[in-house]
C-alpha cells in the first residue's frame, strides 16, 4: 500500500484504487504437473515432519540422549539436510541424467551408492 501510494498508480484509468481477490486458477497445460509437483512437496513436508516429530522420541528411547541441546542439532541437520538436497535438484546434481554425463566426483544424489560397489 505504502509503495502504490509513493510511486502511483494512473488512477484516470483505472477510476481510484480497487483492491479484488482474484481467484486462483492453474492453466490446464501445467495441471497435471503443478499436481506432481504438489503432491511430492506434501510428501516431503509430511515425511519432514514426522522425522522431526519423532526424533526426540527416539534418542531418548532408545539411545538414551536427553539433551534438547543434542536433539536440536539433530532436527536442525535434518533440516540443513532437506534444503541442501532441494538445492542439489535444483542445479541438477540430483538427476541421474547429469550424473551420467559427469566427469569426476559423483554428485551428491549417488553418493551413498558408493559403498554399495559402485
Amino acid at each position: 500500500m505504502v509503495g502504490l501510494r509513493l510511486f502511483g498508480v494512473d488512477d484516470r484509468r483505472r477510476g481510484g484504487f480497487v483492491f479484488r481477490i482474484e481467484r486462483l486458477a492453474v492453466p490446464r497445460e501445467i495441471r497435471g504437473a503443478f499436481a506432481r509437483g504438489t503432491l511430492s512437496a506434501g510428501a516431503g513436508f509430511a515425511s519432514s515432519g514426522v522425522l522431526t516429530a519423532t526424533t526426540g522420541l527416539f534418542l531418548v528411547r532408545y539411545l538414551g540422549i536427553a539433551s534438547h541441546t543434542a536433539i536440536g542439532a539433530i532436527v536442525c541437520l535434518i533440516f540443513t539436510c532437506v534444503a541442501l538436497g532441494q538445492l542439489a535438484h535444483q542445479t541438477g546434481l540430483g538427476t541421474v541424467g547429469d550424473a551420467r554425463r559427469m566427469r569426476g566426483p559423483r554428485p551428491i544424489g549417488r553418493a551413498p551408492r558408493v559403498g554399495a560397489g559402485r
